[in-house]
């Protein structure tokens, strides 16, 4: 599905076979650690007053495996899907991928079912 690649001390996650859009390409889990990569996972309940802060919309974590070497990118090819009960991620492609490019992701309003805004 995905491998790493190793060019010039950069590691890029690649994909070895053609994904079409809405399959899963990979799943990982979080850990609440820090990270030199960090993941910005909404928390559930966000209160919007007037000035909100990143520490009061994000949870910084760790993903773990293959998730640890996903990058954001504005385009990406992926969008994760967060399931908090399974504390899994699925990065689900959001358009055909072919073999051999490297896996982005983007967060999108569906990454986050569970975050309710008052």
């Amino acid at each position: 599905m995905v491998k790493l690649t190793i060019n010039k001390n950069v590691c890029d996650l690649v994909t070895t076979r053609d994904f079409s859009k809405g399959e899963v390409v990979f799943v990982c889990t979080w850990f609440e650690q820090s990270s030199d990569n960090p993941f910005f996972l909404p928390k559930h309940n966000i209160n919007v007053d007037d000035v909100v802060s990143t520490d009061d919309l994000f949870i910084k974590v760790a993903l773990s495996g293959f998730g640890e070497y996903a990058k954001p990118n504005a385009n990406g090819n992926t969008n994760p899907r967060i399931d908090f009960d399974k504390k899994e991620i699925y990065f689900v492609a959001n358009k055909s991928i072919k073999k051999g490019e490297t896996i982005t992701y983007s967060l999108s309003p569906e990454s986050f079912p569970h975050v309710t805004i008052q």
